[in-house]
């Protein structure tokens, strides 16, 4: 297992709940940085379905401190409905990308992508930037 950082771009970005209740005082660093994909509404529910594509996905690169590494991506996890022995079946898919922060380094991490159905994707986010709406 690699202990990459990892890129989040919903409600485990800083100042959100999901960041209070599963990062806050876990992380040692946080910067603002993209991925390339697209972003979409889930057609009924409050969550960003991220999928592969040319877009550009605005987020954070959040570097878990090492003490507690381990049964912090256990929780993320579990959030994001994720089972590394069943993939199939995991609502989402925990995969390396290329993160680039704002001064244009680029650094490698996990990211959680849709692994729905197509049908479940709603309006597409167009700027990339899940909290500017939906938080």
């Amino acid at each position: 297992m690699h202990r990459l950082p990892f890129f989040v771009y919903g409600s485990l970005r800083p100042g959100n709940i999901h960041y209070d209740r599963l990062l806050k005082g876990k992380t040692v660093n946080e910067t603002p940085a993209r991925v390339r994909g697209f972003l979409y509404t889930h057609v009924s529910l409050p969550w960003p379905c991220l999928v592969p594509g040319d877009g550009e996905v605005k987020g954070e690169l959040i570097h878990i401190a090492p003490d507690v590494y381990d049964s912090v991506m256990v929780a993320l996890d579990d959030w994001e409905d994720y089972d590394p022995r069943d993939e199939a079946g995991s609502l989402y898919l925990r995969k390396v990308v290329t993160a680039i922060t704002a001064d244009g380094r680029e650094e490698q991490a996990w990211c959680y992508f849709w692994n729905g159905s197509e049908r479940e994707l709603g309006e597409r986010v167009e700027d990339g930037d899940w909290s500017k709406r939906y938080v």
